[in-house]
């Protein structure tokens, strides 16, 4: 699933509305809790842009076909800690 930068105020808001409302979470500051959302999916987001970006510069150098780029960004994301993505 892509994660479009601009949606991701969006989502951070329906998330913590959605989490308070079925009293999942308690705060006084749900407008902190929501700016908290954002750095993490906007972190999230900024990670995923790097581990496809050298997965692509990788494939260049290996002269390798675009249809690898699935079995390279799995390669990468292991490599950089980073949840692997499915297939």
């Amino acid at each position: 699933m892509r994660l479009y930068s601009g949606k991701i105020p969006l989502i951070a808001d329906e998330i913590v509305r959605t989490l308070v409302k079925e009293e999942m979470i308690e705060t006084s500051a749900a407008e902190e809790v929501v700016l908290d959302m954002v750095a993490v999916l906007k972190e999230f987001s900024r990670r995923d842009r790097q581990v496809l970006d050298e997965a692509k510069r990788r494939m260049e150098l290996q002269g390798l076909s675009y249809s690898m780029l699935g079995k390279i960004k799995q390669r990468v994301a292991k490599e950089m800690s980073f949840p692997v993505p499915e297939e």
